[in-house]
């Protein structure tokens, strides 16, 4: 007969080892609950222990309980694949550290991400491999399209930058004779009427392939940034420019242009000369654009403030007009590029201008800002930094 303590400890035993059932049985419960597949196998590719859901997988493919996974492998994978997985395994096995990999199951056509750890067991002292996969296969596919469509927008937009070249490298040539061609005839005593008539038509032409030049510019400036070159600028010379190229535009609708400059406004600002030139030109050519022609009373007004500060001062441009103004909803919407606002009047422009505008004041840390209502004209307004030249 047993002693009393013998029994004793032999019912302690067995409560243990029940307690023990109940852990591991919970841990297998709860594993089996999470969506990726988990497992344990031996060296040789014995499988001791799989989620319920991926045994049931297993089985659906043909294992058979008790078969090693990698003799399984051999006989329903091909061979190329069955490599990779059994490679995967052995340097899983002899790392330290934890390895991922993508991997592929042919016949379900699923793809896997692989988290593989070996470990030896305090117990045996042999090695084991832990694997977990989460079935990546939709995001695949959802990649798989979003680089179908990127790479159908990169030729698309190849193809449009290639267009907007050529476009303009057509246009170029003939303008540019152009204007030679109205040079030559201003150098030739003309009277005063024909040399009014041939310098609009110069003027018209270097605004036309300034046009082109922004349209190429609207498309290619995000990619190819214009760097920014400070210099000192006469402001009230490059306004006259900008004023004679309108002249043409505002007489043929019967409009009055007013350019004003504040009290002690400076002989040069430093200035990007390119980019204030085409501020404040984009910002007239805008006003004119959608002001309808009137008997009298119709403007465009260009007011220039500048104030100074010690080294530093402040720039400010407002353009006003008698337009067609625009409705609040659309103030922000303007300035993107290819916006155009809802109007019952046709429009030729490109809708770029505003935008290449806000790219240009922002280049310059600047500022532009729209005060208008419908039917009540827009006022367009600049506020640039601006560093003393001295």
């Amino acid at each position: 007969m047993p002693s009393l303590d013998l029994e004793e400890e032999i019912k302690e035993l067995k409560a243990k080892n029940e307690t023990l059932k109940q852990k591991l049985q919970f841990l297998e419960e709860s594993f089996d609950h999470f969506p990726e597949s988990i497992w344990i196998l031996s060296k040789n590719g014995d499988l001791l222990y799989a989620t319920e859901s991926l045994k049931n997988k297993l089985i659906a493919l043909g294992w058979t309980p008790g078969q090693s996974i990698y003799a399984w492998l051999r006989s329903i994978s091909p061979t190329a694949i069955n490599k990779m997985v059994m490679k995967h395994d052995k340097l899983a096995m002899s790392s330290k550290l934890p390895l991922v990999f993508e991997e592929t199951e042919h016949r379900l056509g699923k793809v896997f991400l692989s988290y593989k750890k070996g470990f030896k067991s305090s117990l045996n002292n042999q090695s084991y491999l832990l694997g977990v996969a989460v079935d990546i296969t939709e995001r695949k596919k959802a990649e798989g399209v979003i680089m179908e469509r990127f790479n159908e927008m990169q030729t698309v937009e190849q193809t449009m930058r290639t267009f907007v070249e050529n476009f303009r490298h057509d246009l170029k040539s003939p303008l540019s004779n152009i204007i030679g061609a109205s040079d030559c005839l201003l150098n030739m005593p003309v009277d005063d009427e024909t040399k009014v008539w041939v310098e609009s038509i110069k003027l018209s032409g270097k605004h036309l392939l300034e046009y082109i030049n922004q349209l190429t510019l609207g498309i290619t400036k995000r990619k190819e940034p214009l760097p920014v070159n400070l210099s000192p600028v006469d402001l009230r010379k490059e306004i006259a420019v900008i004023e004679k190229s309108f002249q043409t535009m505002a007489r043929a609708k019967n409009l009055t242009m007013r350019f004003t400059f504040s009290d002690d406004f400076p002989k040069y600002i430093n200035l990007d000369a390119i980019r204030i030139r085409r501020i404040i030109s984009n910002l007239v050519s805008n006003a004119l654009k959608y002001t309808a022609e009137i008997k009298k009373n119709g403007y465009v007004e260009v007011e220039t403030i500048y104030a100074s500060e010690a080294d530093s001062g402040l720039l400010e441009i407002h353009v006003r007009d008698t337009g067609i103004g625009i409705a609040h909803n659309y103030h922000e919407f303007i300035f993107s590029p290819l916006a155009r606002v809802a109007s019952n009047r046709p429009s030729d422009g490109s809708g770029l201008g505003l935008s290449i505008v806000k790219d240009f004041v922002e280049d310059l840390n600047g500022q532009v800002s729209v005060e208008s209502q419908v039917g009540a004209g827009s006022t367009f307004s600049v506020t640039l930094p601006i560093i003393d030249i001295n």
